[in-house]
């Protein structure tokens, strides 16, 4: 059963389906018909809560998430058809001997 609408809400209401129809964005529409940007932003807001159905109101806005760690390596090599992984970032002479050693079985 909707409410009868008072005069005022009659008024600001046709301007927020006009504007609705129009497509354009509040401030223009307030500005081409001169009227109170503030006060339409203001009656949009209680036209929606006038005309919200029980679906369109959600009882919470955030989901807890749970953060799951992903396994990660910081360097991966493939050397000689073996993979080597490191959480670790190795010594770089370290590194180097061991790319130095591969060159030279290849």
């Amino acid at each position: 059963m909707q409410k009868t609408l008072t005069t005022k809400q009659a008024y600001w209401f046709d301007h927020i389906e006009k504007c609705a129809a129009v497509g354009g964005s509040l401030r223009t529409y307030a500005q081409d018909n001169t009227l109170s940007l503030t006060q339409l932003y203001s009656w949009r807001a209680t036209y929606k809560k006038y005309y919200a159905k029980p679906s369109d109101q959600r009882t919470t806005r955030f989901v807890k998430a749970d953060i799951i760690p992903q396994q990660s390596h910081k360097l991966s090599l493939t050397i000689a058809g073996a993979d080597i992984s490191f959480n670790e970032l190795p010594d770089p002479r370290w590194l180097a001997n061991l790319c130095s050693a591969a060159n030279e079985l290849a």
